[in-house]
């Protein structure tokens, strides 16, 4: 492809969130836990598919049979551990599909957990969503947030501490199969599945009109030819980055691991109230992270210690760079304290407390703060 480089890639293509690795640490925290916890995921996406982008050929309908499918086969597999007496972590699920099957699962509900990654974003942007998730909270089915569950609406709808759970989100464990030096970072990075909303093409354009910025520019992409197409119009403005094909797991840490900095840009409509696997994945390499001032994300970013920058507005955005790559470059960021909070360890803790009886529990449990 043409502007394009390429490394020796291991995989051709990854579902939505396969490079994300940071959910994968709830499975092995839930096998390290002195209660039992089971943890489950349903899929949201065949096998193979790039990300939600790509879904358009299966049709509307047959999506949603697909969904609902994965949701009637979680009933079946929660069912056996609820029946012997686990609690269980369900780390994926869409709320519609699950508040069509929850009376199935409904007399076990004070030992089932549902991880909320996308799903409150959604519920405010879809009228269903939310309704849903306010039934299910009503009907006494218990969520996990990450970081916060600040969001106006939650207070809104009655949620309460009391019956949901804040969750501290994740980070895996990478820095041993990281090939490149972690003293070679010559890249001021964008990454991740490219998607119009997360802003990329935005963030390139003012970081490119930046001379001490514009030549560091790098972009790794599992899709490039979407990249590519939006970054048409515009590319007389710009000079052609540097592109990166990072569709296979090996490429997308060696790109995280030679960047000083990767800058995230997600549109406040879409991610506002979402935490970002990608800034797991950025920790778990050594990398700063310059994020714009999204409520979960900044929670994220600087608990319990900080790992990059925040800006307010677009034009902030060099001045956030400047800095982190100036702090990242003399280890200004604790990232050993960050991966040890967020880690398997730590969040085998924290999912121990969650069914733990309060008179049981040791203080300053991880996750609990």
């Amino acid at each position: 492809m043409s502007g394009v480089e390429r490394q020796d890639l291991t995989a051709a293509c990854h579902r939505d969130g396969a490079f994300h690795q940071a959910l994968e640490v709830l499975q092995a925290a839930a096998q390290r836990t002195r209660t039992g916890v089971v943890c489950l995921a349903v899929p949201l996406a065949p096998e193979g598919r790039l990300g939600w982008s790509e879904q358009v050929d299966l049709g509307a309908a047959r999506h949603k049979a697909f969904v609902l499918a994965q949701h009637l086969r979680l009933v079946r597999r929660a069912k056996l551990p609820l029946r012997s007496g686990h609690p269980v972590l369900v780390r994926e699920f869409s709320t519609l599909p699950l508040w069509l099957v929850a009376p199935a699962l409904y007399r076990w509900r004070s030992r089932l957990l549902f991880v909320v990654n996308h799903n409150l974003q959604w519920a405010l942007n879809q009228r269903s969503e939310a309704w849903a998730f306010r039934r299910l909270h009503r009907a006494g089915f218990r969520f996990a947030f990450f970081e916060t569950m600040e969001a106006p609406v939650l207070r809104e709808w009655g949620f309460e501490r009391s019956q949901h759970v804040i969750l501290r989100h994740p980070v895996p464990d990478i820095r041993g199969r990281i090939a490149a030096s972690a003293s070679d970072r010559p890249f001021i990075g964008l990454a991740g599945h490219f998607r119009p909303e997360k802003g990329m093409i935005e963030a390139l354009r003012v970081l490119d009109g930046e001379p001490k910025l514009r030549e560091r520019i790098a972009i790794g992409l599992p899709n490039p030819p979407e990249f590519l197409r939006a970054y048409g119009a515009g590319r007389k403005a710009v000079q052609t980055p540097r592109l990166f094909h990072t569709a296979s797991d090996e490429d997308f840490r060696a790109f995280l691991a030679r960047c000083g900095v990767i800058v995230l840009n997600y549109a406040a409509r879409d991610y506002a109230w979402r935490p970002s696997g990608l800034m797991a994945d950025c920790a778990a390499a050594g990398t700063p992270v310059v994020i714009p001032d999204l409520p979960v994300q900044r929670e994220q970013l600087q608990w319990p210690t900080p790992i990059g920058e925040v800006f307010q507005e677009l034009e902030e955005l060099p001045r956030a760079v400047f800095q982190a790559l100036e702090k990242g470059a003399w280890g200004g960021y604790g990232f050993d304290a960050y991966r040890a909070a967020r880690g398997i360890a730590a969040t085998a803790a924290a999912l121990d407390a969650i069914w733990t009886p309060p008179e049981n529990r040791t203080r300053g449990t991880p996750g609990r703060s």
